[in-house]
């Protein structure tokens, strides 16, 4: 980004920013996040300078994160006297990502950016400040957008860092990382060097070092400054759409029973983008879980698919059509499965299993949905008694066809909030019976069959 003017018109620039943007009431008490590093250190000296004029109460908040060994501690030493040379009152925490990363399987990058807001807020609280001020850029904000672009973002990752979100503000949105650079470097202030910022290691400082250097010099030396005006507009249209799929979601949505319901034909009334975003609307604030575009991709498909398709979703969601419908639903009964031997008794905590075997002249057929026979030489192992999925298909007895599961029992009526509990008994990856249902064909007893065996599923 080009600096305009002298680096002394940033003053005026911030100032013009965070008034018009409302991101620093005058009167605020704000918690400045320092971590000694060149921007972060920047927006300390032009805070300091504008809070007077804006009628700020400014304190320093610093995240010891524990990654570089002595060279964190020396950050946080830095940061500690930073804050007391500017008459700052100055807080810290120590954190440990690498800790949370290996312990719950996550990106150490992943971890700091949480544990580092955690920590953030909790120093917030202990300062009485109103809001907490991070030193974002424009180029920060442009490698957030191209690392979204390349993941697989929609409308809301591509608009970047948001200005404001909560009580978290950016206030140096406006600048880019070269103009911070030389204003330091004109004042003769001094900064900290973040030794991972040079490693090509993460996938940020891969987009920071060497992407938009070369689209930089390759394309336009003014990208930074674009990609953030791009994601301002991506930012505004988030905003409509948000505010007006909210209002379009209340017309095609009702939660009964805790279940979310969204009419199909009234769904189909909208453009596609607008089905997506209300989908998207509507799980969120039913669930308070987000959804993937290809989920809602999925999703949309159910909708033109046959009664009773379904789909599993992250979290323990699942949806499915129901006639005219989109049902989800939300179980915390985690999915059952269990290895299971002929002539055996298991008993669980909601239901019994017990199988035996027995001579084709000992059968005696009985109505009773809860005990079935089946031809025992057709069974090959592994049996498993298991929860259903939304990909399973069998041959109901009587039916003459395959059909889904979930088709199965949404025609034959079963109330949703039983299907979650049917359980199936497969055998070597084909589905043998849906348990207290009907049987696959494919396993019923013939004349021929000699040895049979007896299957018995009872629910407590």
């Amino acid at each position: 980004m080009k600096p305009q003017g002298k680096t002394r018109s940033i003053f005026p620039r911030v100032e013009e920013f965070v008034r018009r943007r409302r991101l620093l009431p005058e009167g605020s008490s704000v918690l400045l996040a320092v971590s000694g590093g060149q921007d972060s250190v920047g927006m300390l000296t032009i805070l300091r300078e504008l809070a007077p004029k804006l009628k700020l109460r400014l304190s320093v908040a610093h995240v010891n994160h524990l990654l570089r060994g002595a060279e964190s501690d020396s950050d946080e030493t830095f940061v500690s006297e930073l804050a007391a040379s500017a008459g700052l009152p100055f807080f810290v925490e120590r954190v440990d990502p690498a800790a949370l990363s290996a312990r719950e399987k996550r990106s150490v990058e992943d971890a700091a950016r949480e544990l580092r807001y955690e920590a953030l807020e909790r120093m917030r609280v202990q300062a009485r400040s109103d809001l907490i001020a991070t030193a974002h850029t424009a180029d920060d904000n442009a490698e957030t957008v191209l690392f979204n672009l390349a993941r697989g973002s929609g409308v809301r990752g591509l608009a970047g860092i948001p200005v404001k979100r909560g009580n978290i503000v950016r206030p140096l949105r406006c600048l880019g990382r070269e103009e911070v650079a030389r204003f330091l470097a004109e004042r003769g202030v001094q900064h900290r060097d973040d030794s991972s910022n040079i490693s090509l290691n993460a996938t940020r400082n891969f987009i920071r070092l060497e992407i938009i250097p070369r689209i930089r010099d390759g394309v336009n030396d003014e990208c930074v400054r674009n990609i953030d005006r791009a994601s301002r507009m991506l930012a505004e249209l988030g905003d409509f759409l948000e505010a007006y799929t909210a209002c379009e979601t209340e017309h095609v949505s009702r939660v009964e029973g805790g279940d979310l319901f969204l009419d199909i034909s009234g769904l189909k009334r909208y453009l596609i983008f607008i089905r997506r975003e209300i989908i998207r609307s509507a799980v969120r604030s039913w669930s308070r879980k987000s959804l993937a575009f290809e989920q809602v991709e999925e999703i949309l498909g159910i909708a033109d698919s046959d009664n009773g398709t379904s789909l599993a979703l992250p979290g323990r969601l699942k949806v499915w059509k129901e006639k005219s419908s989109l049902v989800f639903t939300s179980s915390s009964r985690a999915p059952f499965s269990r290895q299971i031997e002929i002539g055996h008794l298991y008993e669980f905590p909601e239901f019994s299993f017990s199988s035996e075997i027995c001579r084709r002249n000992e059968v005696r057929f009985i109505p009773d949905p809860s005990v079935e026979f089946v031809d025992e030489e057709k069974l090959a192992p592994p049996l498993v008694l298991r929860s259903w999925s939304s990909q399973d298909s069998f041959q109901p007895l009587g039916l003459g066809s395959m059909k889904r599961v979930g088709a199965f029992l949404a025609d034959k009526g079963v109330p949703r909030r039983e299907r979650d509990s049917v359980l199936v008994l497969e055998s070597d990856g084909k589905i043998v019976w849906l348990c207290g249902h009907r049987l696959d064909a494919r396993y019923s007893l013939s004349e021929q069959a000699t040895r049979v065996a007896k299957l018995v599923w009872r629910r407590r």
